[in-house]
This record gives structure tokens, sequence and C-alpha cells, in this order.
């Protein structure tokens, strides 16, 4: 069918069969029909803009004139809608602002072709967005009608005062759990069993009164359930005719109420006053994510006697080898004998995460070496502080300074302090010695200007050293503005943005040396100023709680012209690709070995920090004395933590090799982090576009449900760091190599797990 001049007929959907609502599959394209004449573009696009919409083109008709317009907008979604409800609820929506042609809303809507089409937006319409739209609109047309209907007969039981209090609170500001698959009355439950541990649903089951803001939560999730607001209904009479609570009318008509709108189901967090709910979106959600981890795709396990000996003989073969234009990575199981390798490897520098781990590994060498030395430390408590401010505000050139003038005797400080800098500056100079392996730390060698070794490897994944993310306060700027005229410009520049991700621009691109040098003095400064003006990328917030602050994050490059190897059991190959396009990488991975132990997985709860308020007592009171690793922070809930070992500080500690311990925790990074991180990958994303939620996801082999980004790419690099943290906090039980258990609490599935286990229901 067509229309000249050739012009075609369309339609968004996708049909089974021929197109006909009742064939209506899917649609992820939404047309918008204006033919009344009473519109114009100009007017339309205003509207939508104040709900985040912008069309992706619209066309003009063939009967459009200047006097009476007559148009189509198109909106491209980012996935595909496949529930009727959604459509409907969508298109209904649209009407209510729009007063569209109300043929659109048909499923099998057939649109004519037309002429001067224009194309506006590029990028698909997040559903998430169109789903908030709705509610909010939906919402809003409820209160207009209640107001207006307040002295006949308001069936919704809402009064005016509240149905706008409402309204705020279930706003498109709040982020509502949405699956296109959700149907209503679909869901079948045991009420007893598949409730239990959702605190307000055990609470309003046993009969503990609810207020009016609850009820409407608890209906919209229980609009989802088959039987469910029937069985709300009877349990809240029950409990009035007992006298345990007095709901009046308008609470009842509540139900009625929801049961008549299409409203998706509120996050239980949202209304839930109790903290063990505070992680939980939609019920149907959280009954979904009880499924227990799906395997989608069995990783095959190699012998550990195959992988140390396939680990031996290609390490040995990249230290043959002449090359310095590769990135070496090799993927292995902790406890592999890394260490063994390294104590036998000559003239090269070997890298470690921490002094400690560094000074460890210096008394197994079984070749000829020598160590750079530890943080320096003077008696003189205002040298000692000096020399700390400098390295603390980035200037360590400064610091480096101090410490050669007090080897030479200055600043009349006292003998023992002398020969400490003389030593410091003996050992650095020592560790120069190429006819020898020397030992450093990831951040130490990642910053030094030269070096005459021309092997360097990284025991452990050093992403942490080449992309340090910072902080720095405001108020520190200022406080050194009027010795530096610069930095008045800086803090104008801030005054001028909002709170959100920036690249650093050139004219905060300044030199820190000579900055330095306007500045005489640093006291009561405590954030690193300095290296702020060589970042990459910035997150500004200023409303945080302590001042205005700036996170900026600058990407380090690995030292140039040597060969490089890194060595861990938590690298990610395709981040280091991301982030450095021009390197050529050569991965080994063997990370998947067959455990002697035991990794036990129990996957009830997210076990993240919000989760650890309301559950860690419990859990403690259930592993006793039991040893745990866990967050810094909840240390002091459990019993038996282990001492100096937390999430973010797990690398390398042997001290609990071959012992029983629990994991608890999923150390999810904060989102600055995430931000950041992607950036410097040249991941294209929007904050505002970067929502996260509740979703099935699959990764490693593994389907599971998770609070993640709906973007792959941010979840990627949020997916590393939770893994590498429960990887490396799992690895300090060696059960690698030892016939231990180590029992895991968190709902991100491990690949190195043996057995995934829930302990409820």
């Amino acid at each position: 069918m067509s229309h000249p001049p050739y012009s075609r007929c369309w339609s968004g959907g996708v049909f089974d069969g021929n197109v006909s609502n009742k064939n209506w599959v899917k649609q992820s394209i939404i047309g918008l029909d204006f033919d009344s004449g009473e519109h114009t573009v100009e007017a339309v696009y205003s509207i939508l803009e104040k709900y985040n919409i912008v069309p992706n083109l619209y066309y003009n008709t063939f009967s459009n004139t200047i006097e009476h317009p007559r148009f189509r907008l198109v909106i491209f979604l980012d996935r595909p809608i496949t529930n009727k409800k959604t459509f409907q609820l969508l298109m209904d929506s649209f009407d209510l602002i729009l007063k569209i042609d109300k043929q659109c809303k048909d499923f099998s809507r057939r649109f004519l072709g037309g002429k001067q089409a224009v194309i506006t937006n590029e990028t698909p319409l997040p559903l998430e967005i169109g789903i908030n739209f709705c509610n909010k609109i939906q919402l809003k047309n409820n209160v207009e009608e209640n107001s207006s209907n307040d002295t006949k007969d308001n069936s919704s039981g809402f009064s005016p005062e509240f149905s706008e209090e409402l309204s705020s609170y279930y706003s498109s500001n709040d982020f509502f759990e949405y699956n296109s698959n959700i149907i209503e009355g679909e869901t079948r439950i045991r009420w007893e069993k598949d409730l239990k541990n959702i605190r307000i649903f055990e609470e309003f089951l046993s009969g503990t009164w609810m207020h009016h803001d609850q009820l409407f939560g608890l209906a919209t999730n229980l609009k989802y359930i088959s039987g469910g607001l029937k069985k709300m209904e009877e349990t809240m009479k029950i409990y009035n005719e007992r006298g345990d609570t007095k709901y009046t009318e308008n609470n009842f008509k509540i139900i009625k109420f929801i049961r008549k709108m299409n409203y998706f189901p509120m996050s239980i967090k949202k209304f839930s006053p109790y903290q063990e709910d505070s992680e939980l979106e939609n019920l149907v959600a959280v009954l979904r994510s009880k499924n227990r981890i799906k395997i989608i795709t069995a990783t095959e396990k190699i012998d550990l006697k195959d992988a140390e000996n396939k680990f031996k003989k290609r390490f040995e073969e990249v230290l043959e080898i002449d090359d310095t234009n590769n990135v070496y990575i090799f993927k292995l199981p902790t406890a592999i004998g890394k260490t063994t390798l390294l104590t036998n490897v000559e003239k090269s520098i070997i890298a470690l995460p921490t002094n400690d781990l560094k000074n460890e590994v210096k008394s197994k060498m079984k070749v000829e070496s020598v160590i750079t030395p530890d943080s320096i430390e003077f008696l003189d408590p205002p040298i000692d502080k000096m020399v700390k401010r400098f390295y603390t505000v980035g200037l360590p050139s400064k610091a480096m300074g101090i410490i050669r003038s007090v080897s030479e005797g200055g600043y009349g400080v006292d003998i023992n302090d002398v020969q400490t800098a003389g030593n410091y500056i003996h050992q650095l100079m020592m560790s120069n010695d190429v006819e020898k392996t020397v030992l450093t730390t990831h951040k130490r060698i990642i910053h030094a200007d030269d070096t005459l070794h021309n092997t360097i490897i990284f025991d452990e994944d050093p992403l942490n050293s080449l992309i340090e993310i910072k902080e720095l306060k405001i108020q520190d700027l200022s406080a050194l503005r009027f010795q530096c005229e610069e930095l008045g410009a800086v803090i104008n520049y801030f005054r001028n943005i909002g709170k959100g991700l920036y690249q650093t621009p050139n004219e905060l691109k300044l030199d820190k040396e000579t900055i330095s040098e306007k500045c005489s003095s640093f006291s009561g400064i405590d954030s690193n100023i300095f290296e702020f003006f060589t970042s990459d990328y910035f997150y500004y917030d200023p409303e945080n709680k302590s001042g205005a602050t700036i996170y900026y994050v600058e990407k380090k490059c690995f030292p140039r012209n040597k060969k490089i190897i890194i060595m861990s059991a938590t690298i990610s190959p395709k981040i280091y690709q991301n982030l450095y396009p021009d390197i050529k990488f050569d991965v080994m991975d063997i990370s998947s070995v067959k455990q002697q132990g035991n990794i036990i997985q129990y996957t009830d709860h997210s076990y993240s920090r919000s989760s650890m308020k309301g559950r860690g007592q419990k859990l403690s009171e259930e592993l006793k004395d039991k040893k745990v690793i866990t967050f810094m922070k909840f240390k002091d809930n459990f019993e038996n933590p282990v001492n100096d070992i937390h999430f973010g500080n797990c690398s390398g500690y042997d001290t609990l090799n071959g012992q029983d311990l629990v994991v608890a925790g999923t150390p999810h990074g904060n989102l600055v982090q995430y931000y950041l991180i992607a950036k410097l990958m040249n991941i294209d994303f929007a904050i505002t576009d970067s929502m996260m939620n509740n979703q099935i996801v699959e990764y490693n082999g593994f389907e599971f449900t998770f609070y993640c980004f709906h973007n792959p790419e941010l979840r990627m690099v949020q997916f590393y760091i939770i893994e590498s943290n429960l990887i490396q906090a799992v690895g300090r039980g060696r059960t690698l190599r030892n016939d231990n258990t180590v029992e895991l609490y968190s709902n991100f599935p491990l690949y190195i797990s043996t057995e995934f286990k829930r302990k409820t229901g």
C-alpha cells in the first residue's frame, strides 16, 4: 500500500502473523499522530521535554498546512515492550497530555508516510524513562480527579492533601523497578513461605496496623500477585474484627483504586519503615531474585598440576622474550605459586601492592635482590609533618627535597633523622642496581621517572595505582587563593558549574610546580590539591556534607619501553584493553582450576553495606566464633573478625592459608568510582541515563538477579570491582591447595565457588 509520492505504510509493532491486535508480540517504535490541526510540533516537543522525552523524528502528513498542522512523531525505545498492558499505559499517558489521535493506541495501527521528515534525536528513549513518565502522568491525573470530586463521591479515598503528598512521593524522581514481563495477577506465591524475610509483608499479615502510604505500596505490589488484593482485603477485615487494627473506609478504598489503575509496583524500600527491607525492589523482583543461581555455561576446570605446568612454562618463555611492545597478562587462581617463581627471577623489577608484601617477598628471594624503602618516618614532628603534608597535597618532589636537605644536616634535626634520611636516599640509589632484582611497590614504579631494568613484573593487579581516584576540597583551594591568583580563577570556574561529571578543561591544566612555588604555606590542608591540575576527569559534588568536593582521576601509563608482566587472580583483560587501546595485550587465562577445598556461596541476600545494617546482627549470631572477612565498618558486628584484613585490603595476605573462614558481604563500589573509570575507558554514557536496579543478567556463565547498571559497559566496570574484591577475600583461605572451607555470603556468583546454597525457604 503506498501513497504518492512514494510513501509507504508502516507499523511499529512486531506480529506473529498478519498485522492485527491479537497477533501483536512486541513493539519498540512508537508513533504519535496529530491530525486535528490544534497542535504545533514546537508545542508538543516542549511538553514532552518536561518529562525528559525527545522524539527521534517527526514528519508532516500530506494534508499538512500552515493553518492546520498535521504531523506524526516517532519515538524509538532502547528495548521492546512485550506486555500489552505496558503499551496501553504508555499510549494512554501520551493521550492524557497531548490528546493524540485515538487510533494511535491500537496495537495494529498502520501509519501512512509523509513528507519533510526531520531527525531530532539519534538516541533511543530508555524504557525506564517511559515507565516513570507513565506513573507520573497517571498519578497526576488521579490527583486532579480527586481534587475536583472532593465534594462528591471520593471513590479513591484520598484527600487532596494526601494525594498531593503521594504524588511527590511516587514521582518520576524515584526509580520504579520495572520488568516488561510483569503481568497483573500472574505471579503465584505460597503466602507464608514466600513472604518470609520481607518484613513489611510479614508484619501486615500478622496484624500490624499499616499507615495509608504503606497500604498503598503494599497494594501496588499485591496487584501483581494471584489473589493478592483479595488477600489484602481479607487480612484487613480479619484484624479489624479482632480489634487489632482500625482500618477506615478510606483505607479499604485504596484496594478499589489500585484495581482500576495501571500502576506498576512500588519498590518496597520506598514505603517500608523496616531496615531489613532497605534494599528490596518490588515484590515480583524479590520473588524472582530468590531463584538459585542458574548456571548457563559450565566452566571446565583443569587439574592443579596441569595449571602449574602451563603457567611455569609460559612464564619462563615470556621472561626470555626480547619484546617491549606487549603487556603480558597471566590470569591465575590464587595460590598457584606465583611467589615461588618470582623468588628466582633475576635482574628484573618485581612490584607488589604494599610495602608489607614487598618486604615479605624479599625475605624469600633466592637470587640477589635489593628493596626500595618504605615510607619515611622522622622523629622530629615538624619535619615529619612537613614531608607528609607535601605528599598529601601532591608535591612529592618537594617532599624529596626536604629529605635530601635533612640527610645533609639541614633544619637542625637530630642525628638519627639525618641517618634516616641518608639511609632512605641510599636505598633508593641501590634500587637502580641493574645487576640485581629490585622489589618495590605498584605505586612507586608507576610514578618512577625511569628505571634501568628492562623487565617489570606486577604481582597482583596494579589498576588501583594506574587510575587512583583522589579528592580535593574546595575549601583547601580557597585557603591558598590569596597566595596564588590562578587559584581564584579555578574557584570561579566551580562557582559556575553544577554537580556532575566533567572532563578537566584546558584552563584548569595548570603547572603544579609553578603554583606551588607561589604558595608559602599548606597548613590546614588535608586533600591532594596539585595532582588535580593534571587530571583527566572529575566529579564535582557541591552538596557534600563535609564541604564542596572534587573527585578526580588521572590515567597513569605503564613505564615506557619495558617488558611488562602482570600476574593476578582478579585482572580483567577487557578493562585494560579499553583503558589502553594502543597497547597489545598478550593474555594467558588459566584461572579455572579445580579447588582442593570448598567455596560454598550463600546467595539468599546481597549482604551489601545497607543490607548488613539490617542483617548483620542475625548473621553474626549464626556464625558465632567463625573467622570473618567483611567490610571494615562492620567488623565489630562479628565475634571473630580477621584483624587487618577487610574488603579493599585483602591482597597477598597468607596468614589464613588453609583455615576455614567466612567472607560476608558484596563490596559495591561507589558511583563516582564507576563513572570516572568508565570515562577513562571512553564509555559513552550520561549520568542521567545510568540507572541501576535489580535485574536478571548474565555474567561468567551464570544467570542471576543483581542490583546493577542497565548500561552493559558500566556494568562491566561495576562487576570487575565487586568480583576483584570478593576473589581476593575468598582467596585468603587458599582452597586451591588445601582441604578447607570458605563460606561466602553474597548474591554475586563467583566462578571459583564450588557450591551455591540458600539458607532460607
